[in-house]
């Protein structure tokens, strides 16, 4: 009876990881076609919506005036906080967003990057100056995260397994700011 009960738990493992590879296999098919068949990266649209948050890029951008803020269906707090109809949050997010497209194009602004722009004006457009501020200070590529592990690889060494994590941070911190500032 012991044999089959691990046959059996034996069987129930290895439909339970064939059943997940297919799911797996069928996602990466379906991503893979929407990719091949768009002629764009996923995050593509993404990128483009969140790049009129930018006043620099407003300047090329023709249609910045008639942009509607239900037309940013790619950035998922605009999109969330729209689907859950929460009426005070929309209309202040509404408000928020004419308030930026009027600002935006003021030649000061203008010569602000970004991050400078939404520091700036983050009391008077709090809810999109959040968004705005997390989205775009997503790295746009994973080349520091694969520097970050390496780095840490350098440092976490057998010799020095039994570090806290607080001075393996401290280690990574120093590590990362001596280099890049000796690099300039």
């Amino acid at each position: 009876m012991i044999l089959c009960m691990e046959n059996s738990d034996e069987i129930n493992i290895t439909e339970k990881f064939v059943s997940n590879s297919i799911n797996a296999i069928k996602t990466a098919k379906s991503k893979l076609e929407k990719y091949l068949f768009s002629n764009k990266q996923p995050s593509h649209e993404f990128v483009d919506q969140i790049r009129i948050f930018d006043p620099k890029q407003t300047l090329n951008c023709s249609e910045f005036q008639s942009i509607q803020l239900k037309g940013l269906n790619s950035i998922p707090f605009i999109m969330n906080l729209l689907q859950e109809n929460q009426i005070e949050k929309c209309a202040k997010l509404y408000s928020e967003f004419d308030k930026y497209k009027s600002s935006a194009n003021i030649e000061e602004n203008q010569q602000l990057n970004a991050m400078q722009f939404w520091s700036k004006n983050k009391e008077e457009m709090p809810l999109l100056s959040n968004v705005v501020m997390n989205y775009m200070s997503i790295p746009m590529s994973g080349a520091e995260v694969e520097r970050s592990f390496s780095c840490l690889g350098n440092i976490l060494t057998d010799k020095r397994r039994r570090l806290t994590t607080e001075n393996l941070k401290d280690l990574l911190f120093l590590n990362y700011n001596s280099k890049h500032k000796f690099e300039t």
